[in-house]
């Protein structure tokens, strides 16, 4: 026979259902329940912090194919640098997982490279556009 206890959340008895026994927590207040339900998977996420950082990677994985091998007719096109990689190879000894986050770490460092590259190549152009005072041969005064 089951025993009254109190409730976990609003500390009211009530008396668990037969087929659930000790391990009911709450009454069937549906306020307990959404309650005891938040704190449950609070607690299971800090139990298991990547298991949502893992998640989205698989399904990033199994959203999204690996970039194929480039044509060998089309060599003289112009291509990304991140397509010229054997991706079949990293996908052998890396796996599926492995080889995505291979692919977007290279995507990262490449924009964060061309990102800096475009900063260079403002600071170069900005000291050339200075112009110089143009002197014509006839008279040695500067023209605008």
């Amino acid at each position: 026979m089951q025993r009254k206890r109190p409730c976990a959340v609003c500390r009211r008895w009530f008396l668990p259902d037969l087929r659930v026994g000790n391990r009911q927590k709450v009454c069937a207040n549906q306020a307990c329940k959404a309650s005891q339900r938040k704190r449950s998977q609070a607690a299971w996420r800090r139990r298991n912090p990547d298991y949502e950082v893992a998640r989205r990677l698989n399904e990033q994985v199994s959203a999204r194919p690996l970039p194929e091998a480039p044509d060998p007719h089309r060599e003289g096109a112009a291509r990304p640098p991140l397509t010229r990689l054997p991706w079949d190879v990293a996908q052998d000894e890396f796996g599926v997982k492995g080889a995505e986050f291979i692919r977007v770490f290279g995507g990262v460092i490449l924009r964060h490279c061309k990102d800096e590259l475009g900063i260079q190549i403002i600071g170069i152009t900005g000291e050339f556009t200075k112009q110089r005072a143009v002197y014509t041969k006839d008279k040695m005064q500067p023209t605008a």
